[in-house]
Formats: structure tokens, sequence, C-alpha cells
């Protein structure tokens, strides 16, 4: 490849700005996002173990070590909504500086990396089945996406010993997304057959091995999750994760199969026809080099999902097998990559038929990404100002701010190291109110020992009734005291009504506050 020229530079940073600001406007949301509280509160608990001392989510196994020990030193001097938006700027600058180098890669068109942002990232946001987004809220598989991209540069221009290293780089920040994407490339590579001009195998061992070395500092953490738990508790804990907890991102009978015709969901049809617009486009540039890697990539992570929709089946009768199996997020690759390809791809046979010169296109162009920009407009608006991780849990403004009055009570009326009942569903109380909780749903540790004692803690906790669960608020007196001393709760935070016989410390329309004892 030749040398960037001085204008072909200021072209590539003024489309990494525009990209990245793109992503960032996707990435928008007022924060925290649904994941951020768990990211960030572990990364704050790893700098300063003092914080939400006694909390359980937080004490247990990290799976994310190095994202921790990367990012949290930032919350010992700022607040969480700012390392949050610092993150969500480093990723979506990450995010575009693999994606220009990616798009460049393909073709030198000024502009062409910005089309197929919109187009990739729109048809991310339209026609995913398993819920993995590309660009969100600040957390380590964003930055193992960027990396990813980088690694796909490399791996268009032939460049595999680098795309190794680099995959192994992306699999400390995330290592399924970076595993994931090392199985997909190790796929493609055999799919280019040996009248490609693909490098040998000889030639890689050396990239290979380092790329995996440097990917234990991902890994190990990983291996550790399951700690000194049996087989039969690591098969049960796999079966909270993929039935009970994730079935919508591990399940594929919850997202992607369908008991009546046409017997899969709406949303694996929309997958479907994505993929064999992908296998059009696939077909017609098979004879372009740099596309035809890239395409080889995309067919091992539509492999993969595909040997994951096979196990799913064949496993159907084995639910602990299929737990075992289906727990290592089998779809979350493909969710991306080929929403990837098929812009790469229309952006780049865009750029090279020059029909980017006709108007009536330019204006097509210029219509569909105003409409891809207006989703997370959209989004915000319709939000009413309520962050994504409380959506669910709060469902008015009104209900909303209520939350944060009765967090910042109990922040005010308790010592740093008390511990509260919270809300099954409540995600953000240690965000707003910097106090540990026993447990909620949102909260799933990742070892094996753990996941078992937090799905029994909730179980315990938030009971069924005849008719359906039973809120706390609804529980009596001498139930609640007696869950509280069996986890050490000092505090309860429930709905304001009914009001129990406890002493009340803090109530207002919602929610109110209570002392156990």
């Amino acid at each position: 490849m030749r040398p960037s020229s001085p204008s072909e530079s200021t072209n590539h940073g003024l489309e990494w700005l525009l990209v990245t600001l793109l992503f960032l406007l996707f990435a928008s949301q007022i924060p925290p996002e649904v994941n951020e509280p768990n990211y960030l509160a572990k990364a704050r608990h790893y700098w300063n173990p003092a914080w939400c001392a006694d909390d359980f989510f937080l004490n247990s196994a990290d799976a994310h070590a190095p994202f921790y020990l990367g990012f949290g030193w930032l919350l010992l001097y700022l607040p969480m909504e700012t390392v949050a938006w610092i993150g969500r700027v480093f990723t979506c600058g990450l995010l575009a500086f693999g994606w220009v180098k990616l798009t460049s890669s393909l073709t030198r068109q000024a502009g062409v990396a910005v089309i197929a942002a919109a187009i990739a990232i729109g048809l991310n946001t339209f026609f995913q089945y398993a819920g993995e987004w590309i660009t969100g809220g600040f957390e380590g598989k964003g930055i193992a996406y960027g990396i990813i991209f980088w690694a796909l540069a490399e791996i268009t221009q032939n460049r595999w010993n680098r795309a190794w290293i680099l995959l192994g780089i992306a699999s400390i920040f995330h290592v399924l997304v970076g595993g994931w994407a090392c199985v997909a490339a190790t796929i493609g590579w055999f799919i280019l057959g040996k009248k490609s001009d693909r490098p040998t195998l000889q030639s890689q061992l050396w990239a290979i091995a380092l790329g995996f070395i440097i990917s234990l500092i991902g890994v190990l953490p990983g291996l550790q999750l399951s700690g000194q738990s049996s087989f039969e508790e690591t098969t049960e804990a796999a079966q909270v994760q993929v039935f009970t907890r994730l079935p919508h991102h591990l399940n594929p009978d919850q997202f992607f199969f369908a008991s009546s015709f046409p017997y899969i969901t709406p949303a694996a049809i929309r997958f479907a026809v994505l993929v064999a617009f992908w296998a059009i486009l696939a077909r017609r540039q098979k004879t372009i080099l740099p596309l035809r890697r890239l395409d080889s990539f995309t067919a091992g992570a539509i492999g993969i999902a595909a040997l994951g929709l096979c196990l799913s089946l064949a496993t159907r009768d084995h639910p602990a097998l299929a737990a075992r199996l289906l727990q290592y997020y089998w779809f979350r690759l493909a969710d991306v990559i080929v929403p990837v390809s098929c812009g790469l791809s229309l952006a780049y046979h865009l750029s090279r038929e020059q029909v980017l010169r006709r108007l009536p296109l330019r204006f097509a162009i210029l219509a569909g990404t105003v409409c891809i920009l207006m989703v997370p407009l959209y989004k915000m608006y319709h939000a009413g100002g309520i962050p994504p991780a409380d959506r669910k849990f709060t469902s008015s403004h009104k209900e909303y701010n209520d939350w944060l009055s009765v967090c910042a009570a109990a922040k005010n009326i308790s010592p740093p190291n008390a511990l509260f009942v919270t809300p099954k569903y409540a995600h953000t109380f240690k965000w707003y109110a910097d106090r540990g909780e026993v447990g909620t749903w949102k909260e799933m540790p990742q070892d094996a020992e753990s996941i078992l004692e937090w799905h029994a803690r909730l179980k315990e906790i938030h009971i069924w009734g005849p008719y359906g669960a039973v809120p706390l608020a609804e529980r009596s007196a001498a139930d609640l005291r007696v869950l509280s001393a069996k986890y050490g709760a000092d505090f309860l935070l429930t709905r304001s009504h009914p009001p129990l016989a406890l002493p009340l410390l803090y109530r207002n329309d919602s929610f109110a506050l209570y002392r156990m004892f």
C-alpha cells in the first residue's frame, strides 16, 4: 500500500472526527446506560474496596478485571457520570479509529467511512436478533470492537500477523468478543483456501502465540470464575444464566425460534434477510480480494451463530447440556459483523462505481442518514429525561425524580457501610446512593458459586404468591426482619404503599425507607 499523502491524512482525520461523532450520538443517552452501573460500580469497588464494602455483587469475582484495572482509578477522583462520559468518548474515538482504518483498507474515496458507518449502525439497530450493539454505554466490549475493526483492516490487507496480535489485545477487554473474533478469523483463513494469497500457517505461528499470550490477561480472570465449584454447581449456574437471567442473549428459543409458523421470530426473519443480502454481495465481490477477506471473516461469524442454533435444537431435551453449551454468547459477533460487512460493501461499491455523483442517489443517502440519526434523538425524546438504566423500573418522570430523592435520603441517613434491601428490578441504587445492596435482578455475578447464591437470595427475598410477585411492601414486618438478619441488611427501600410496620425514615409518593430494627 502506498503511503498516505498529506491531503489523505487530513481526510482521514476529518472522517475519524465525523465517525466518532456519529458513534457518540448513538451513545449519547443520559448516564447511566443499562450496563454502566454494573461495570463502573465494579471498577470503583476494585480500586476502593471500602466503597459499598458489604455489597454482594461487588464482592463477587471480577470477570472484567483488566477493564476495572485500566479505568477504575478515574472513579477515585471523578463521579461515575463523568467517567461514563469520558469512557464513551474514548470508546467512540477508538471505534472510529478502527473503522476509518478498515474503510481506508478497502477504498481511499473520501467520505466513504462516514457513509459506511451510518449504514452499518442503522442495520445493526434494525436487524439485530440477539441484542448486540456497536456503540452504547462505557463497558469492555465497545473497546474490544474498536480493536477488532482495526484487526479487520489488517486482515483485508493480508497482514494476518498484526491481526492476531490485535485480536489478542481485544480479548483483554472482553474475552468472549475477542475470543469469538479469533475463531471467526481462523474460519475465515480456512475459507480463503490454499489457492488464495493468504499467508501460510507456519508464517503466522509466532503472531498467533503472541496474541494468545496477550489474551491471557483477559482469559485468566474468566477461567477463575468457576473457582472451586463442582461440575453440578457450574451446570446449575449455567442454567440460571441461559434460561433465567439472560435468555434474550443466550437461548435461541427466546429470541430466534417460534412455536408457530414461520417458526422463527420477526427479529430472526429480519436478520435472515440481512444475511441473504450479505451473501448476494459476497458472491458479487468475490474477485475483490480485500472484500473477500472481510467476507471470509463474516462467514466465520455467521458459522459460529449457525452452530449455536444447531446446538440449541439438538439439546432441547437436555437443558443441563444446553446450558453448558449456550452460555458462551454464540450469537453476539454475527449481530455486529453482518451489518458491518454489509455497510462496508455497499459503501465500497458506491465509491467504486462513482454513482455518488448522481444527485438522486446523493439525496437518498442524505435522507437515509438523517433517518438513521433520528433514531437516538427519538429515543432521547421518548425517554423524557430518564436514563436507560432506570426506564424499566421508573415508569414516569415523577417516579424517576422520587427515585432520585429516596436514594439521596438513603445516603444522608445511613453510614457508608450500610446495607440495603432494595426492589428486585432497581438497578441504580449504588449509582445514586453510594450504599451497598443485598442483591438485584440486573446485578448477576459471573462466578458459578455467586450465581447460585444470587439466585437463592432473589428467590427468598422476592417471593411469588398465587397472584404473581409479592412486593416487598406487602410482606410482613416479621418476614422482612428475618431476611435482614440473615443477609446483614440494616435498611429497607421499597414502594411507599402499603405502609409497613417498621420504623419509617423517609417517604415520598413512590418510595419509602425503613430501618429494619
